[in-house]
């Protein structure tokens, strides 16, 4: 984490204390994280990268095609609901009754000021990228 990222984190404003927060417990996850799954259910990697982060490109694949070092889930089966049942279990996997809380109060923030919290999210991922404008 570089400087200007730890200070937007250390200094967050009042309305996105929950978002520094699970941004900074995220930092103890390899990807994907907790902050990325918020980033996702606000709608700012949909809008800024065209994509979601959280669930990974393997889940896209027919099992076969899946190397067998890739994490694994345990939701795979054929038919309509097999991709969201892998969700569901990825989540599970990913995301502990601490970290589930720490989501719900990042969104709550975003519920009530979505504006500031994605213009927050915007300058900590500028940070992160070493643009600090």
């Amino acid at each position: 984490m570089n400087e200007a990222t730890a200070n937007l984190l250390e200094n967050a404003p009042p309305f996105a204390t929950a978002t520094a927060e699970l941004s900074r417990w995220s930092e103890n996850y390899d990807q994907p994280t907790p902050y990325t799954l918020f980033l996702d259910l606000i709608g700012w990697s949909g809008e800024t990268y065209g994509s979601v982060g959280f669930f990974p490109a393997e889940l896209d694949k027919p099992q076969a095609d899946i190397p067998e070092n890739a994490p694994a889930y345990s939701a795979w089966s054929s038919g309509q609901g097999a991709v969201s049942h892998a969700f569901a279990n990825l989540i599970d996997q990913r995301l502990g009754a601490l970290e589930l809380g720490m989501l719900a109060d990042a969104l709550g923030e975003y519920a009530l000021r979505p504006d500031d919290v994605t213009n927050y999210v915007d300058s900590l991922e500028a940070a992160s990228m070493g643009d600090e404008s």
